[in-house]
């Protein structure tokens, strides 16, 4: 029963590592400015346009690292949690079977 709660307790730990999400809420991919810009040549851009450019293809490289990571995560939290079941089922097996 402490092999459970110990498992438990370090899934819980994993849980509040997860990465933090970045500043913006939408994909900044998907901007229907940046998508504009991104067809257009560097060379006829004005600052502004460029500026813009610049910005939101900046958060598409960052929005691209978080939500590679959060998969990873997600699939790290996965792993452990059904490791964390097959754990505590085996030391509540071994419990019952030690204790008779």
């Amino acid at each position: 029963m402490k092999a459970l709660i110990i498992t438990l307790c370090i899934s819980l730990l994993f849980v509040s590592c997860a990465p933090a999400p970045p500043a913006f809420t939408s994909d900044p991919c998907k901007d229907p400015q940046y998508l504009q810009l991104k067809k257009k040549d560097l060379n006829t851009m004005t600052m502004r346009e460029y500026d813009y450019f610049r910005q939101k293809d900046d958060e598409c490289q960052q929005w691209k690292i978080y939500t590679d990571a959060q998969k990873r995560f997600e699939t790290t939290m996965r792993n452990v949690t059904i490791a964390s079941v097959a754990i505590g089922l085996f030391s509540g097996l071994l419990y019952l079977a030690l204790s008779k």
